[in-house]
């Protein structure tokens, strides 16, 4: 019987496989959503999707991949640099990610964050692929997404992947 609240317990501290969404606003600064995906149990690469508005209305964003249990192998001894591998449907694309210091962190190259997001608004499921990790990010409950950032990258991301 003391297990089944322990089951419980240990449950309720698994990450969870849906889009978190959450914003922030500093008076005088920028304007934030974050929109975070974690994997079931802490094995894995949790993505999160920063958008950061300035006091223009300017909009960019940044998207970091995070592993817990290990470094990310640098790329060719650089420490600023990992090789990251990104599978939509049948398609491998692989390229270089900034590499931040401590090396669990990365920062996916605009490319890929573009063929991210795109993929995630047409309902895609997402593969990322790092030397010692993979994880697929699902679409779902991913319906908060900015509706004007994603439209100012389709024409040149379709010119550079089709």
């Amino acid at each position: 019987m003391m297990l089944l609240p322990f089951f419980f317990l240990l449950y309720g501290c698994q990450p969870s496989q849906e889009w978190q969404f959450s914003a922030l606003k500093e008076e005088g600064r920028e304007y934030s959503k974050k929109f975070s995906y974690s994997p079931q149990g802490f094995h894995g690469i949790s993505v999160s999707i920063t958008f950061y508005t300035n006091p223009q209305g300017e909009e960019n964003a940044y998207t970091y991949l995070e592993v817990s249990q290990s470094n990310i192998p640098p790329y060719q001894s650089n420490p600023k640099e990992a090789k990251i591998s990104m599978k939509v449907e049948e398609k491998i694309f692989q390229g270089i990610a900034f590499r931040h210091q401590g090396g669990q962190r990365l920062t996916l190259p605009s490319l890929f964050q573009e063929l991210l997001l795109r993929s995630l608004k047409n309902n895609q499921p997402v593969t990322f692929l790092l030397e010692g990790y993979e994880s697929t990010v699902e679409p779902y409950s991913f319906s908060e997404i900015p509706n004007s950032f994603p439209d100012t990258f389709v024409s040149h991301l379709l010119q550079l992947i089709f």
